[in-house]
């Protein structure tokens, strides 16, 4: 990606989560975090900023009439065809050092059964 304005990356990563009421009651109040670094030369690496991206959404839209009580029917394929997305655009890389966003990193999020997320 060297000296590209707008490199496209093509990075993809799943991570398994066994989803039970406690895992949302967690998700709840985590944020994900991607760290954004530039790789200057193979000695050196400078960190650029992060894309945080709240996963708090995902157990609001789960929760049933009552608060406690979250719904698991999105992982079974019959029920929904697609993961339920959290992020799905471009997000601000903010840089701690200048205080500020230094650019924007087209991002995917999204939660589903491995049929759901490779669809």
């Amino acid at each position: 990606m060297w000296q590209e304005r707008e490199p496209k990356f093509q990075y993809r990563s799943q991570f398994p989560v066994i989803m039970n009421p406690d895992t949302l009651s967690k998700l709840e109040k985590f944020t994900f975090i991607l760290e954004v670094w530039d790789h200057i030369s193979p000695a050196k690496e400078e960190f650029v900023g992060l894309v945080k991206v709240p996963l708090a959404s995902f157990c609001y839209s789960m929760k049933t009439q009552d608060d406690q009580v979250f719904s698991l029917n999105f992982l079974a394929d019959q029920h929904c065809l697609y993961p339920m997305i959290v992020a799905d655009g471009y997000l601000p890389i903010y840089s701690p050092r200048h205080g500020r966003s230094v650019g924007e990193l087209a991002l995917t999020v999204a939660l589903g059964s491995s049929i759901q997320i490779n669809r």
